[in-house]
């Protein structure tokens, strides 16, 4: 049996119940209120309705196993994209261009939009690793250099806090089982990069830092054709600090892992070459809640794919979704208190999302801060323009007004327009992309109510 770290409906379970009957008679009536309240909807309040301002975000994405050629089509996807930066997670141009600085070209060519000073931040390997068969980590970096200020030797071993000023994300990146400038990673108990990593998660949670993701090429636990090469130190050194996302390539192909974390009495360590149950507090059915575990996310198609997954692999419990027929990379968007993320296909037909939020209340308004994170609105403020999340038109009072406006998206998913607003979709626990009978209802309920 899978554990929760917080009660809550499985999400299917959720969109099995009808509509209550209170619902279900505003749904009907919706288009005639609309009509009827145009008025009051044009009057003060009526800019207040708009979706909220921004919370403070950004936008990422990673990779691995790119390659030249290949990976035309993903760097098209990916100057497209606008996010912030993206992490280059290894096997990078293996031999498909002259040189390595020939390959560094290539890459800048392909990215117009984001234009020649986009942060393409490196990490080594299998295919560049000092003495590697297709050129050298050292010789990318120089030409793809890091533009981040990262701390560490870029290329091999470093991190950085993003945004520089009150950062929500320290992204580390390593290279486990790889030589590099006359120097074995192995992240065995003791060495010293072993203990590099411990202080540099240790430093983002004392500073304060929201976020903390691990990025490297190589895996462990897989239903791929890639054996643990990390070792399982250091997989159980990133459970037992509940490092919130792992980052990987090297398997060719999508694999997103249920939520693991460590117990002294069934769980002490996560076994490799076999599961164990007691080692998943949370399937990622429905999303992941923060700080409960760790979710290890192989994204190793941007260029090269796709080796085909194996159900009947001993390790295929710890995985929630695998995909085996698509080129791509994975985009994030990070909030204080929430992650969402989306498999963004550039050849093929295979998605996935998900969501990792905050179950803390800041404010106490009964909306948590991964909520309030993902509508935007204040997370430390209960009452007010954009503080409460069913309060949709800023009124501080929950009425018929706020119902016209949700319904009038009812059934679509979240996005850019014409799509609806992220600001309605405040339910469940993880917000699931959809204005659905699950807002409708949580609106329902403080229905009539003040916030203060």
């Amino acid at each position: 049996m899978v554990k929760k770290p917080f009660p809550r409906q499985p999400l299917r379970a959720r969109r099995k119940r009808g509509i209550p009957r209170g619902s279900l008679v505003l749904l009907v009536l919706a288009p005639l209120l609309l009509r009827s309240a145009v008025g009051e909807l044009d009057g003060p309040n009526a800019s207040a309705s708009s979706s909220a301002t921004a919370a403070p975000t950004f936008t990422f994405a990673a990779a691995g196993d790119l390659g030249a050629t290949s990976a035309n089509a993903s760097l098209t996807a990916l100057d497209r994209s606008g996010v912030n930066f993206f992490l280059a997670l290894g096997d990078l141009d293996y031999d498909q261009t002259p040189t390595d600085e020939a390959w560094c070209d290539y890459v800048k060519q392909r990215l117009p939009t984001l234009g020649p000073t986009f942060p393409f931040e490196l990490v080594a390997g299998s295919h560049e690793y000092q003495g590697g068969p297709n050129g050298y980590i050292m010789n990318h970096a120089a030409c793809l250099p890091d533009r981040l200020g990262s701390t560490g030797l870029y290329g091999a071993q470093y991190y950085f806090d993003y945004p520089a000023v009150s950062p929500l994300m320290r992204m580390i990146l390593i290279s486990p089982d790889l030589l590099i400038e006359n120097y074995t990673y192995t992240y065995s108990v003791g060495s010293p990069e072993y203990k590099w990593l411990i202080s540099a998660i240790d430093g983002a949670r004392n500073a304060g830092t929201p976020w903390i993701a691990v990025g490297m090429h190589k895996v462990c636990i897989s239903t791929g054709v890639k054996p643990c090469e990390i070792g399982t130190d250091l997989m159980n050194l990133l459970v037992s600090k509940h490092v919130d996302v792992v980052l990987q390539g090297h398997d060719h192909n999508y694999q997103r892992g249920k939520q693991l974390a460590l117990n002294g009495a069934t769980c002490p360590t996560v076994p490799a070459g076999s599961f164990d149950a007691d080692c998943v507090i949370d399937d990622g059915s429905d999303g992941y809640f923060k700080g409960a575990g760790t979710v290890f996310l192989i994204s190793g198609s941007f260029g090269l794919c796709c080796y085909h997954f194996n159900t009947a692999d001993a390790e295929a419990g710890y995985f929630a979704r695998t995909g085996d027929t698509s080129k791509g990379f994975t985009k994030y968007t990070v909030g204080r208190g929430h992650i969402t993320a989306q498999f963004v296909k550039s050849t093929g037909a295979f998605t996935d999302s998900f969501s990792i939020v905050s179950n803390h209340d800041a404010d106490r308004d009964t909306f948590s801060d991964g909520i309030e994170s993902y509508t935007a609105t204040n997370a430390n403020l209960a009452c007010g323009t954009e503080a409460w999340p069913p309060d949709v038109n800023n009124d501080t009072f929950v009425d018929i007004s706020d119902v016209i406006l949700i319904t009038t998206f009812f059934g679509k998913r979240v996005g850019p327009a014409p799509n609806a607003p992220v600001r309605y979709d405040f339910a469940p626990a993880v917000p699931d992309g959809f204005i659905d009978v699950s807002d409708l209802t949580r609106m329902l309920g403080v229905f009539g109510q003040h916030c203060s």
